[in-house]
């Protein structure tokens, strides 16, 4: 079941941003498609801890209660969506005012990533010149200029495993449990931060925390200390200390919970690529498909549908651990905060851009990746960090079908979660290490390879 919300659009508000990528787009490479993956803005906490020093009362922002965008968070939203403007609808991209056909916006089923995709078109069309009449009831009362924009949503955000990385999946929970069976993992949970600041929260809150829920106590402070930093300074708990080791304890759980094991092997399964198709899988897989359609619509416009062909800008409102799996998918995860503080998830209001282009010289597609850490940062290409672009800004769209293909889920995925991991995930693990790493994606015989492998893999798993 799809489900939509409306987003107002309005020509009565103006921000100064600038946006600046510092390169310079060949004359022979067109944009051609723009996917936008962005986290929603600054929100109330998840949820109220014991012996909190924040009534749940005061949590009043955003229609009140936990969980909710701030006008903090709407204003983040904003700005972005005024960057947004600047690099796609004032150089003509896009129109000058929102265009069904050329705009969908997708969204998970919770109110601030709704609320965010909102306020994101709010900034992306708020100086536009709106038509009484045309886009929105010439009639008294009607906001002048305001203009609604469908958001959809494709049903509860636990069903949700495109735009949802935490989305409900037993096979997840499975090989998290193997992975914990690893050197790394026992190190961690065995370390002596980890036990004492682990017990000191789980007193101080009445609530047991462990690796997978330190980060609610975390979450709450951090918050806190934006909204309300006196109730928390006056906690005889608190002091700058505490909350620095408490970040440092919290961001390899991060890194955990996403799939970034190191050795990823453990059990003879490759947890990091297994547990990382149940995160972000679906994602990269969703967006490669549209690239490719959209790019065989460039090579050949008679045989593309008036949908795609129509189609040029794709954003998917989302959540800090979606955004993180995308980037650890291609390997880009050190982006968010860098190597010192690895297993950082990116922060309210970043952003990654996925620039589709069709060069005309060769006639053939290639992508770039530009990522914003927040509203106060500009967007920076990012693709010549992928490993396998060797270090252009430009890369063949066959590379990032590449990384699509290798955490691609095995099945549909409301069924792969279903799928317990086993002896196919071992075959699978020595497949890759024994034959597809001695080849590269655009190699006659990696294809080859491929067809073969995929062949045995179906005889056997069946």
């Amino acid at each position: 079941m799809r489900f939509v919300f409306f987003a107002v659009i309005s020509s009565a508000f103006f921000y100064e941003v600038s946006t600046n990528t510092n390169d310079v787009v060949p004359k022979e490479m067109e944009l051609i498609f723009v996917h936008t993956i962005w986290r929603h803005g600054d929100r109330s906490p998840d949820g109220h801890l014991n012996n909190d020093p924040v009534d749940p009362m005061r949590w009043i922002k955003g229609g009140g209660g936990y969980g909710q965008l701030t006008p903090e968070g709407m204003e983040q939203q904003f700005i972005l969506g005024k960057k947004l403007r600047d690099l796609y609808v004032e150089t003509g991209f896009l129109h000058n005012f929102y265009d069904s056909q050329q705009i969908y916006i997708r969204s998970t089923d919770v109110n601030r990533t709704i609320n965010s995709a909102i306020s994101n078109m709010l900034g992306m069309f708020s100086s536009s010149s709106s038509r009484p009449g045309v886009d929105y009831p010439d009639i008294e009362g009607w906001p002048r200029g305001f203009m609604p924009v469908p958001i959809h949503s494709s049903g509860p955000a636990n069903q949700d495993c495109v735009a949802n990385a935490f989305c409900s999946c037993k096979r997840r929970n499975a090989l998290l449990e193997i992975a914990h069976e690893g050197e790394q993992f026992q190190n961690y949970i065995h370390s002596e931060p980890y036990i004492r600041i682990t017990s000191q929260v789980s007193e101080l809150f009445n609530n047991t925390f462990t690796w997978d829920n330190l980060w609610k106590v975390h979450d709450a402070v951090m918050i806190q200390l934006i909204h309300f930093p006196e109730a928390v300074h006056n906690q005889s708990w608190f002091s700058e200390n505490f909350f620095e080791e408490l970040e440092e304890l919290e961001r390899p759980s991060k890194a955990f919970v996403s799939g970034l094991y190191d050795p990823p092997i453990v059990k003879g399964i490759n947890v990091r690529r297994e547990i990382l198709k149940t995160r972000g899988g679906s994602l990269i897989n969703d967006i490669s498909g549209r690239m490719r359609t959209k790019s065989t619509c460039a090579r050949n416009p008679l045989k593309c549908d008036s949908y795609h062909e129509n189609l040029k800008y794709f954003a998917y409102s989302t959540h800090d651990h979606t955004v993180y799996a995308l980037l650890a998918i291609l390997g880009l995860e050190s982006i968010v905060d860098g190597p010192e503080k690895y297993g950082e998830w990116p922060d309210y209001a970043s952003d990654i851009l996925v620039e589709l282009f069709h060069n005309s010289t060769d006639r053939s597609p290639y992508f770039r990746i530009l990522y914003q850490k927040n509203i106060n940062h500009t967007f920076e290409v990012i693709t010549p960090q992928i490993k396998k672009c060797e270090h252009r800004q430009f890369c063949s769209l066959n590379v990032f079908e590449h990384y699509a293909k290798e955490f691609r889920p095995d099945r549909p995925i409301q069924e792969f979660c279903q799928t317990p991991p086993g002896e196919d995930n071992r075959i699978a693990t020595w497949i890759n290490n024994n034959l597809l790493r001695r080849t590269e994606p655009s190699s006659a015989s990696y294809n080859f390879e491929i067809n073969l492998i995929s062949l045995i893999l179906l005889l056997i798993i069946t």
